[in-house]
């Protein structure tokens, strides 16, 4: 990718160039003159006038803006577009705070939080994962932040024909803020708040003449949270600039640079203690709290390890538990008893034993060029480069073992039963410590042409496009190991392996092979706890473990050893064209469009800790994978104005998302392009003289290969048995001849092919402006169905498997007024609310023998009863006052804002869940800011 950064830069200066050469110019006129020739005044406005490519927040109304370049990447008002899209505008930004992606679904029903446990980007839109963001319509790993940002487009639905690889259910788009001819403004602001909430940005726009602007912004942003290892840090630096190269051409910059470290705690506690179990030593685990490799959902689902979600039990399950450990030496006998189960865990301590060293660091750049040229009246030419960098180091514990809260150890791991049978009279976690490393670079480019014309009595708008993407990203994970175990190739191991394929395959690697700490949970979770920080020291609060293999010090030392390496490179070309027509003097608009993708990926994976370091000859052991796909995608949509205030829309599209090149099956496959396909359909209104616009709308997409599923091992058991891939893939299947079940310990990826989801839904976004300085947005969604349709063809019972964590009801409301005369001139009082619904977070299948005594598996003549666990709604209120004061009586004077925000004004915080876990909602908090423009 570095070699390709002198050919991109030469690309920048060159282009323009070319398309210069077509326009008549005074060649005795300097090129950047302050001064207008006498040829160049009569077209002095036209200097002034926002290209097509363009749109400006200089008329949005409150919270209202009208236009948007998201439908087609070309000017359009967004009420005439048959396709469906929220913008939140810069004074939604600002009144609500909104920095990060993740934080859109505090004004926007379609979104829902999805975290990740390392970044604020990650989001569902419709009930499905878009897994990063796009800034200027490229895609974008980089964090972003609101200081650089004018508006977010967050346009709906299945429709590749804008976006470009983009998710089914859609995708969010950051306009950035651009240098302006508009004037001079410098703008200083400093917030501080609770839980070490500390912001600074710089926003100056400065006119260097006629024909060049600057605009330089930057931020530095601290926050701390409820957590006392949670924390995320930001520094970013922004310089934009427009150039008038000629009255019909134009050159915009975009070069940033972004530094973000986060500290997050792991977002779960799950229970592997397996309380529920029966009496009986041989028949394996049969309870449903701990039940993860064996669930009904698509992902793995054990119930978390705190007691303030007992509270949500369903009383059946609780009965159930109660009759299935009757017979236990130490029986569930009330909902109080699994409350004493859990009481070591609380809000302060879940997570913890990630410990203050845990980190996600991600700096790098991210720099565009824009250059659009009117060729003439009619045509238009807009060319945009970017280029991202991006490299990300983070330092954790191991994501499986780190989660899990256990009370016994395995005694028999040599044994052909591998089954945790050895209590230990505490309740711990067994974890090692890993990190990796990480490189992306990425370069793309999209090219749109744009011809108008009045044709059959419609104005139609013709945009022709070819994009063309490219992305290279290098991995390096490595585990922490007791010193010595890794081995030099004079041994049983590979030179650079510490593991064997007997070990994984049946599931007894053991402390000689990792660096595996043992952490009590009876002891603080403070800073001060050797164990929880990071060092080259392994330990253990358990007195007698480590047990096996026996023998072993304490206090061994530890070191780094290369588990696992991964690279990729993907090439993705795409042509497109989109026609938007007008026709009946504006009452009826169309919007047909086709996209041709074409996507190549190579890739390779080396399973270090296995196969030992890369000989730097072939020698089968690279998983090398290069394939190709190709895909048309359709767009078409209408909208009709049936009077001036009800228009009806609906629009069929189809998209697809290259695959990362990472992303691996068991049988380490490259994990195939995720594709959509989507219908919608509604009302779109403008009533109240413009007063009162939006739209109510209804959808069904369907997503196929979604990459979301790290699916559950009961589920890759099913679709890459032992029986068929074992002989190939032996350190993957335990068992004899490799014909058991599958093992979760180093797979490729855990990624499953052949899986269809489907979301329908129903939503409402609107915003009303009744009164000079009130103004509302509100939007709702309900969910008609969120589920699987089908899953590989050797499921056995894919009407079995649900989607949890997707709630049927989100809505939010926001409003803000403007006192505009008398004694409170130049204070803004708003308030914004939002509320989730709950959502179901895994289902008990709860068997009954034929006297309805609990049994752990289904028997003849007894009954199976399905109950769901369900936690509670959430609501979210939000408040904000703002002051804006001249510091002066000329029109130059400086401005002074301040304002005052509370998030969570009441409190809530109340045990929740997303996706296949549960979580301690966020306490109050509030800031105070003060700007400063001059």
């Amino acid at each position: 990718m570095k070699e390709l950064m002198p050919l991109a830069l030469a690309l920048l200066l060159v282009a323009p160039l070319t398309l210069i050469s077509q326009t008549n110019l005074d060649t005795n006129q300097p090129l950047m003159s302050a001064t207008p020739s006498a040829s160049d005044q009569s077209v002095e406005e036209e200097l002034y006038v926002l290209p097509e490519f363009v749109v400006s927040n200089d008329q949005d109304e409150g919270y209202y803006s009208a236009n948007s370049t998201s439908v087609t990447r070309t000017n359009t008002l967004v009420k005439n577009s048959p396709i469906s899209m929220s913008i939140v505008n810069e004074q939604l930004l600002d009144d609500l705070n909104i920095i990060n992606t993740q934080d859109l679904a505090m004004v926007s029903a379609s979104i829902d939080e999805d975290p990740n446990g390392y970044s604020l980007d990650r989001i569902r839109i419709r009930g499905f994962r878009n897994s990063f963001s796009r800034f200027n319509f490229f895609k974008r790993n980089l964090p972003t932040d609101s200081y650089n940002i004018a508006r977010v487009d967050i346009i709906k639905g299945a429709n590749s024909l804008i976006f470009g690889q983009a998710s089914p259910g859609g995708s969010v788009s950051s306009a950035p803020m651009l240098a302006n001819f508009r004037g001079n403004t410098k703008a200083l602001s400093a917030t501080v708040g609770n839980k070490d909430y500390m912001r600074m940005t710089l926003n100056a726009n400065q006119i260097i003449d006629d024909n060049f602007a600057i605009r330089v912004m930057g931020v530095h942003s601290e926050q701390g949270y409820d957590h006392l290892f949670k924390s995320n840090e930001l520094d970013a630096l922004t310089v934009a600039t427009t150039m008038r190269l000629t009255p019909k051409t134009q050159l915009r910059l975009h070069l940033e640079g972004v530094s973000a470290t986060n500290r997050f705690p792991y977002r779960a506690m799950r229970d592997k203690t397996e309380i529920d179990d029966d009496a009986d030593q041989t028949n394996g685990y049969q309870g449903i709290l701990s039940q993860a490799d064996y669930s009904n959902s698509i992902t793995d689902y054990e119930v978390p390890f705190s007691p303030d979600w007992i509270g949500h039990l369903p009383q059946q399950a609780l009965d159930w538990i109660i009759s299935h450990s009757e017979n236990n030496v130490d029986p569930i006998t009330s909902r109080q008893d699994l409350r004493n189960h859990y009481a070591l865990v609380n809000s302060a301590n879940y997570g913890a034993v990630s410990g203050p060293d845990r980190f996600n660091d991600r700096d790098g750049l991210f720099t565009m060029a824009d250059f659009t040229h009117e060729i003439n009246d009619n045509l238009q030419l807009n060319l945009s480069m970017n280029v991202e960098q991006l490299n990300a180091k983070a330092l954790g514990r191991n994501s499986d073992g780190a989660i899990r809260v256990r009370d016994s150890y395995d005694s028999n791991l040599f044994g052909p039963r591998i089954r945790p049978n050895n209590e230990v009279g505490e309740q711990f976690i067994r974890t090692y410590w890993t990190k990796n490393d990480i490189s992306t670079d990425r370069m793309g480019s999209r090219t749109a042409l744009v011809f108008e014309n009045d044709w059959f009595k419609a104005k139609n708008r013709i945009i022709v496009g070819w994009d063309f993407f490219t992305q290279t990203k290098d991995e390096r994970f490595y585990d922490q190991v007791p010193v010595g175990a890794v081995g030099d190739g004079t041994g049983n191991l590979p030179n650079g392996a510490f593991l064997q394929d007997w070990r994984v395959s049946n599931n007894q690697v053991t402390d000689a092979q990792r660096a595996f700490d043992y952490i009590s949970l009876s002891q603080p979770f403070t800073a001060d706890r050797s164990i929880l920080r990071f060092n080259e020291i392994i330990e253990s609060d358990i007195a007698i473990l480590p047990a096996i293999p026996a023998g072993l010090a304490d206090n061994r030392a530890a070191e780094w050893a290369l588990g696992r390496t991964t690279y990729s490179k993907v090439n993705t070309n795409s042509l497109w064209f989109a026609e938007q027509s007008e026709f009946f003097n504006g009452r009826l608009h169309t919007l047909v469009g086709l996209r041709y993708d074409y996507i190549q990926i190579d890739s390779t994976l080396r399973k270090v800790s296995l196969d030992g370091f890369d000989p730097g000859s072939e020698d089968g052991r690279n998983n090398d994978q290069s394939v190709t796909y190709d895909k048309f995608s359709p767009t078409i949509g209408g909208l009709f104005w049936v009077n001036e205030q009800i228009g009806i829309f609906a629009n069929y599209a189809q998209s697809i998302e290259t695959p990362s090149g990472t992303e691996r099956t068991p049988i380490a496959e490259i994990a195939p392009p995720e594709l959509g396909e989507g219908i919608e359909c509604g009302l779109r209104f403008d009533l109240l003289n413009g007063k009162l616009d939006g739209q109510l709308a209804y959808y069904s997409i369907t997503k196929e290969n979604d990459n979301e599923f790290a699916y559950s091992t009961a589920l890759l058991n099913q679709i890459y048995p032992g029986s068929i891939y074992g002989d190939q893939f032996p350190e993957n299947y335990f068992g004899e001849n490799n014909q058991g079940f599958i093992t979760s310990a180093n797979l490729a990826g855990r990624r499953g092919v052949g899986d269809k989801t489907r979301s329908q839904g129903v939503e409402l976004d609107f915003t009303y402006n009744p009164l000079p300085g009130l103004s509302f947005i509100g939007s709702y969604n309900c969910n008609i169905a969120n589920e699987i349709l089908e899953l590989h063809p050797l499921v056995s019972n894919p009407e079995n498997f649900e989607l949890f964590g997707r709630p049927d009801h989100r809505a939010t409301l926001t409003g803000r007024y403007k006192f505009r005369s008398g004694a409170l001139r130049g204070l803004t009082i708003g308030a914004s609310q939002r509320y989730r619904s709950a959502a179901n977070q895994t289902r008990f299948d709860l068997h009954y023998d034929e006297n309805g005594d609990a049994v752990g598996d289904p028997v003849d003549g007894g009954r199976t009863d399905r109950v769901y666990l369900k936690f509670g709604d959430e609501h979210t209120t939000s408040a904000f006052a703002t002051w804006e004061k001249k510091l002066g009586q000329k029109r130059s004077a400086p401005k002074l804002t301040v304002a005052f925000r509370v998030n969570n004004l009441f409190d809530n915080t109340d045990f929740s869940g997303r996706e296949n876990y549960g979580f301690y909602r966020e306490s109050r908090s509030y800031n105070l800011s003060a700007k400063i423009l001059f």
